[in-house]
């Protein structure tokens, strides 16, 4: 794993984690997760585990929300409970994961929560600037040299085509060589939304094959500025030349 293919959601200018994708990341049962966080007890009613949020209530914490909000999703017509979790809330889970994998997971976790975050402070900073915040400001922070390649490689695929064709108006608007490195980054992107489609499950072929196709519309871009800042070079090489050969003349 590596951060870009760490799903964090935002809620309410908040970055989470969900309790279901911690599970499914370290490679635990879901509900081992949810009796970590809320405890358990036997058949007897003695407690097998006193639970994360009992521990906190128990220290004089009150503000669990600072850490776990409860939560729930739907799978098959039903209803189940999970927890979205914030990044202290996930220091303190991932408290009992343990092994050389689960740490560089932690390690992993902790600097996606940071990134995130980092680019929420960035938005807020904006608009308490400039009290809105306009396309081009969103467009400058997205699609930034840090973050174009995990803004594709996040998105979801119902929005990947519309985030596609917002970067192609943007890239317009860049200096040719900028506009090749991020074309470069947006192939990466796309490239680790492709392999994760891929490796979640067959029946994503349809959508990782439209994802190879808007790969090439930005390659294509790309090639075509690549184009044009050579033969600016060419150009501004000829002219050198012949302005020298004047000067000799």
């Amino acid at each position: 794993m590596n951060n870009s293919k760490i799903n964090l959601i935002t809620e309410n200018g908040k970055v989470y984690a969900t309790s279901r994708t911690i599970a499914e990341d370290f490679g635990k049962d879901h509900k081992e997760v949810i009796y970590s966080i809320d405890g358990r007890i036997d058949s007897n009613g003695a407690t097998k585990n006193n639970g994360i949020i009992n521990e906190l209530i128990e220290s004089g914490i009150s503000h669990l929300e600072n850490y776990f909000i409860k939560s729930n999703y739907i799978s098959r017509g039903k209803t189940y409970k999970e927890y979205l979790i914030t990044k202290d809330g996930f220091t303190l889970l991932a408290m009992g994961f343990t092994g050389a994998k689960a740490i560089k997971f932690k390690i992993e976790y902790i600097n996606k929560f940071n990134e995130m975050e980092q680019q929420l402070q960035e938005v807020s900073e904006v608009m308490n600037s400039k009290g809105e915040m306009s396309l081009d400001d969103w467009n400058k922070i997205r699609f930034s040299e840090k973050r174009t390649i995990n803004t594709f490689a996040d998105c979801s695929i119902e929005d990947i085509k519309q985030l596609v064709e917002e970067f192609i108006a943007y890239a317009e608007t860049l200096d040719t060589k900028t506009r090749v490195i991020r074309c470069n980054s947006t192939v990466k992107g796309i490239t680790r939304l492709h392999d994760r489609l891929a490796k979640e499950s067959v029946t994503n072929i349809g959508d990782c094959y439209n994802l190879l196709k808007l790969q090439d519309s930005i390659k294509t871009i790309s090639h075509m500025a690549e184009n044009r800042h050579r033969g600016q070079k060419i150009a501004h090489r000829n002219k050198k030349i012949k302005d020298l050969e004047n000067k000799i003349s």
